[in-house]
């Protein structure tokens, strides 16, 4: 536990160290950005409003600007393991450009004030170890010290966050694609769901073919052979009143059962022929198979 504990701590602390130094790195690469825009996109301010010089002074400055933007996708890459694809889109570059820059500018100024205020608490504290400041001085430089110290921590994870979001926007699928991408998804499952009903209602009415219908058939047949001989043979009529009184039973049963696993009953060879042999024992009753039965031979029983 405290092995596993520990590389949890050293991972921690190496992901820590590796988007300070990538935070550090945009500070570093904002200016280049900024100085790119200023003396790239000033001569070319001329050429970008005649029409017919409009493309190529877009591509040319567009080329510039992209090789900056690819520079700061390797360093979320690198330094945040931010996984984008290898083709962008080219419309928001510039755009990206800009905002990156002034971002990463800010996040230079806010480090900067950091430090600086970092060098007036180590001299605060020299002052306190001297001797040299009073208590009602240092409450009041610890107040103000903490408030800035709170607004900048603020400020530079905001900074981190719009850094971020940027190069979602930038780098990543467009909210557009990311609806179609969600719509595709949507109409894959609803395709699937349907596939799926469709096979469970046929199964259904395959149960419900092969095994209450077959269950009535044979339900039929008992009390069509009770009523027929009922008057020469009122015991045997009994017995099959009997019989047709517990296969009723059991179809009903078998319809309790059905819709919550609908399982399908499948009978066999003997046992069909067990059957078919105690149906035509009776009089007037001829049946070769009971995928024969029918409508008519319904009315028939």
């Amino acid at each position: 536990m405290s092995v596993s504990g520990g590389e949890r701590g050293g991972a921690r602390t190496r992901l820590a160290v590796r988007r300070t130094v990538g935070v550090l790195a945009g500070c570093l690469t904002a200016p280049v950005g900024l100085l790119y825009l200023l003396f790239a996109g000033v001569p070319l301010g001329a050429f970008l409003l005649w029409p017919r010089t409009r493309l190529y002074a877009l591509g040319v400055f567009g080329s510039g600007a992209r090789r900056l933007v690819e520079v700061e996708r390797r360093r979320r890459t690198c330094f945040f393991g931010d996984r984008f694809p290898e083709t962008y889109g080219g419309e928001g570059v510039v755009r990206y450009l800009a905002v990156r820059s002034w971002s990463g500018l800010m996040c230079g100024v806010v480090l900067a004030l950091l430090g600086f205020g970092l060098v007036l608490a180590g001299l605060l504290a020299g002052g306190v170890v001297r001797g040299t400041i009073g208590t009602a001085e240092l409450l009041t430089q610890l107040v103000l010290g903490g408030v800035l110290l709170f607004l900048g921590l603020q400020g530079l994870f905001a900074l981190t966050a719009l850094d971020a979001r940027l190069a979602r926007e930038c780098f990543g699928p467009s909210e557009r694609e990311l609806l179609r991408r969600r719509i595709d998804e949507l109409s894959v499952s609803r395709a699937a769901v349907v596939r799926a009903v469709d096979v469970e209602r046929r199964r259904i009415e395959r149960d419900l073919h092969d095994g209450v219908q077959q269950r009535l058939v044979a339900l039929a047949m008992l009390i069509g052979r009770a009523r027929r001989g009922g008057g020469r043979d009122p015991e045997r009529a009994a017995e099959l009143l009997g019989q047709a009184h517990r296969e009723a039973q059991e179809v009903l049963a078998e319809l309790r059962e059905w819709p919550g696993g609908c399982t399908r009953r499948r009978w066999t060879a003997s046992a069909w022929r067990r059957r078919s042999a105690g149906w035509r024992s009776g009089a007037g009753c001829h049946c070769g198979s009971p995928t024969r039965w029918r409508g008519r031979s319904h009315a028939r029983w």
